[in-house]
């Protein structure tokens, strides 16, 4: 039975026994039927380990329920099994994960048990975390090694606070998950941070820990002073200091190790000796790095720098020595340096101040009167120190010398003073002298203009011969200054006296006409004009009164005196009066190549005739050319632009030339056939033929197998076809009169299989035509559908595709037919349909 209240209920029931179906007394019989108890729901709890469960009271529907439970899993701190309700207790679990305990709790009524319900207590482990690292020390500035949890419960998550942010700002007073960022230290000691970490899992939040982070701080350096210093001289010791406290190293760099100190160092900077072996200041900037000890590598600071410059030693530019002479002006000297900066001066000392200039002086040595008194040369030596400052150091360079050479003042001599000479002959050698040593001479003579012979100027001793060109005596003057070493001394003079040569003047040149008919003539001339002391002895080469061939002829005249024999001469040209005349020159002429030319000369007075060709820069003789004209038959390419002229020969020496007559040889024209496409065609095609001919501007006649084709003067020829077959030539005339015949171009039927009919469709009239050979008998039948055969005949062929006339008209009705072509050897050519309309 079953009961579906909530409280119990009593079921009678009643027994009638039957006996052969005979009812007997009935009796009862009762059951009470306990309800089925039921428990409310139980709410599942979750802990954290050592922390106390909630209470639980059990309750149920069903007036007077009792209750009993189970517990799968003791280990959380409650017992495996009990009755009523369940108090709160601090469960006490180990291990890394929740545990979970499912308690089944039973609702029992007079002692029935009813339907068990199950709830959970989840007990959560407490996370237990570690740190990395737990302590650590960076730069001010630095990030920091990331600062890493772990717990040993999975999905734990860590918040954090940390201290001292005032000091060492750069990351948050607080957070969650791993620390990270950059920390800065602005005071002069180390600061350390503290981080406050704790854990939580599943809510439940472990024991605290901890880690710490001490930042250094950023080191400096104290202020260092630069300092300018001489090539190969010390510099001062540097010694760094830092404001900061702890352990403080330094490191420099150098950026101009040429000073002599090196690229990089650590610590003081010991005296040295700088180094510039240049031009100019060397600059070397010096950065020094500082360094506090602590943490794990040293931390740098706040660079400085500051500079070692140091003065090259320079040298003296290239100075000019001098020399010059007593009682001159020196030149201003100007000093230089291979300074390439900086402000150069300069100090000198002069070790002979007898030459005007003082023992020692500052900057450049102006202009002065140099000064020597005695009779040799006299030499100071100046020594120069250039002094270099670019800064708060002076520097001496390296000092040069250069000299100023004062030579004397020499005087001379001569001889002979004068003396008496025939013009053109030698002088006595003029002989100049002076006490000096190394005393040159030059010197300058007047009268240059009647006297000739001897330059009108020299040096050293003075010799040659003098020529008088006047008729009278000339007296030369000779100046001669001494120099010693450049110096010029007072000018003495020596004289030469220049007796004339005797003069003659020959009679003008003589120009005479041959007697007639003969080749010379008796010529009479003046007798010359001659002057001399004593009178010369005048000769002739030719007497006066003599007879002169055609020509000229040179009679020389010869005067001789005591002094001189003098000469002249003068020309008696007789002239040739029967000297050949042209009266019509030889004209240019052209011709084409092959072809005949001639040139001719007009002209009187000839005895022969000698035609001549330019060959090169030569005129040269034409064998057999030897008439009035000269004829060139089958003219070459060769002779293309020769030059030819004539010589006459007349009645006495006389020779006359004509004027030079070109000769062009035209080369024939080029004449070249081509198409646009093939000139084999098939019925029905055309072609042109165009000529290309050059030089262009001639004419043009068409051949078709050698015959002219009447009208055909263009440049092509348009339109062939089939029936146009054969060998075409072009020939051509240029403008020069040239002609030339093309190579044949022939015009030909293009093989093929096919028969041509046209026009198609007809009336009955048409044309067949089909490619065959020269002279075949072509047999023609048409038939039509069922081969009835209307037409047949025979014809004869000439060239390929010979055209075929076939008249059916009024004999075939309208239709279509066939057209069938048969050679000699009734072998079938080929076939065409042919439709016949009306």
């Amino acid at each position: 039975l079953t009961n579906t209240t909530t409280a119990p209920v009593t079921v009678t029931f009643t027994i009638t026994p039957l006996v052969n179906g005979c009812p007997g007394t009935p009796t009862t019989a009762t059951v009470t039927v306990q309800p089925t108890a039921t428990v409310d729901n139980v709410t599942n709890q979750s802990v954290c380990n050592g922390a106390s469960t909630a209470a639980i009271h059990f309750t149920s529907p069903t007036a007077g329920t009792t209750f009993s439970w189970t517990n799968d899993t003791p280990a959380i701190g409650l017992a495996a099994s009990g009755t009523g309700d369940i108090a709160a207790f601090n469960p006490a679990v180990t291990g890394n994960a929740p545990v979970v305990a499912t308690i089944t709790v039973t609702p029992i009524i007079n002692s029935c048990p009813g339907t068990p319900t199950t709830f959970t207590i989840t007990v959560k482990p407490l996370p237990v975390m570690t740190v990395n690292p737990s302590s650590q020390t960076i730069c001010s500035g630095a990030a920091i090694t990331a600062i890493t949890f772990g717990s040993n419960v999975s999905g734990s998550s860590f918040t954090w606070v940390r201290t001292n942010a005032a000091n060492t700002p750069g990351i948050t007073a607080s957070g969650n998950g791993n620390v990270i960022g950059t920390m800065s230290n602005a005071t002069l000691t180390a600061q350390t941070t503290t981080f406050t970490i704790t854990p939580s899992a599943n809510g439940c939040p472990g024991a605290d820990a901890t880690a710490s982070v001490t930042v250094l701080p950023v080191p400096s350096v104290n202020a260092v002073g630069s300092q300018v210093v001489c090539n190969n001289s010390g510099t001062g010791a540097i010694h760094f200091t830092s404001p900061q406290t702890g352990t403080i190293t330094y490191s420099w760099t150098n950026d101009n190790p040429s000073i002599g100190l090196a690229a990089s160092g650590t610590g003081d900077i010991a005296s040295f000796t700088a180094l510039n072996s240049g031009t100019t200041q060397q600059t070397a900037t010096i950065i020094v790095t500082p360094h506090i000890a602590g943490a794990p590598t040293d931390c740098p600071g706040t660079t400085a720098s500051f500079t070692i410059k140091v003065n090259p030693t320079i040298t003296l530019g290239p100075v000019s020595s001098q020399v010059v002479c007593n009682n001159t002006a020196t030149t201003a000297t100007s000093f230089s340096s291979n300074a390439g900066d900086g402000t150069v001066t300069y100090s000198w000392t002069n070790d002979t101040p007898s030459i005007g200039l003082a023992a020692s002086g500052t900057g450049n040595i102006g202009a002065f009167n140099a000064i020597n008194s005695s009779a040799v040369p006299v030499t100071a030596t100046i020594t120069v120190t250039p002094v270099y400052s670019n800064g708060a150091q002076v520097c001496s360079g390296n000092s040069g010398t250069f000299t100023i050479k004062v030579n004397p003042t020499p005087a001379a001599s001569v001889t002979p003073a004068s003396q008496t000479i025939c013009t053109g002959t030698a002088i006595t050698a003029i002989v100049p002298t002076s006490a000096v040593s190394g005393t040159t001479f030059t010197w300058t003579r007047d009268n240059t203009g009647n006297v000739s012979g001897i330059a009108s100027a020299g040096t050293g001793t003075i010799s040659g011969s003098l020529t008088n060109n006047t008729a009278v005596p000339q007296t030369v003057t000779f100046t001669i200054a001494p120099s010693a070493n450049g110096c010029p001394g007072t000018p003495v003079t020596a004289t030469v006296t220049v007796n004339p040569l005797p003069t003659i003047v020959c009679p003008g040149n003589i120009n005479v006409n041959a007697a007639a008919g003969t080749c010379n003539a008796v010529v009479t001339y003046p007798v010359a004009t001659v002057t001399g002391t004593p009178a010369p002895v005048v000769t002739y080469s030719i007497p006066s009164g003599s007879t002169f061939p055609v020509g000229t002829t040179t009679v020389t005249v010869t005067a001789t005196n005591t002094c001189q024999t003098v000469t002249c001469s003068f020309t008696i040209t007789v002239n040739d009066v029967q000297l050949p005349v042209i009266t019509s020159q030889p004209a240019a002429t052209a011709t084409c190549l092959g072809g005949n030319a001639s040139f001719s000369v007009v002209a009187s007075n000839v005895v022969s005739y000698q035609w001549q060709v330019l060959n090169g820069a030569t005129w040269t003789n034409i064998n057999g050319a030897n008439s009035a004209t000269y004829s060139i038959t089958n003219a070459t390419s060769a002779m293309n632009g020769n030059n030819y002229r004539v010589q006459l020969t007349g009645g006495c020496t006389g020779v006359s030339y004509s004027n030079a007559a070109v000769l062009t040889v035209n080369q024939p024209p080029v004449v070249q056939l081509n198409s646009q496409h093939s000139p084999l065609l098939l019925p029905g095609e055309t072609v042109t033929i165009e000529a290309t001919a050059t030089p262009a501007g001639g004419t043009y006649v068409w051949r078709k197998d050698n015959t002219i084709i009447p009208g055909a003067s263009g440049s092509s020829l348009p339109g062939l076809g089939i029936d146009d077959q054969g060998v075409y030539t072009l020939t051509y005339t240029d403008p020069n009169g040239c002609v030339n015949t093309s190579v044949g171009y022939t015009v030909g039927a293009d093989a093929s299989e096919f028969v041509y009919v046209y026009p198609n469709p007809n009336s009955g009239t048409f044309v067949a035509r089909v490619y065959n050979r020269t002279g075949e008998v072509l047999t023609v039948r048409l038939h039509d559908g069922r081969g009835t055969a209307l037409y047949e005949s025979k014809i004869t062929t000439g060239a390929p595709y010979t055209q075929l006339n076939i008249d059916l008209k009024g004999r075939a009705a309208a239709g279509t037919y066939i057209l069938s072509v048969y050679n000699s050897a009734k072998q079938l050519m080929g076939s065409k349909k042919v439709i016949i309309v009306h």
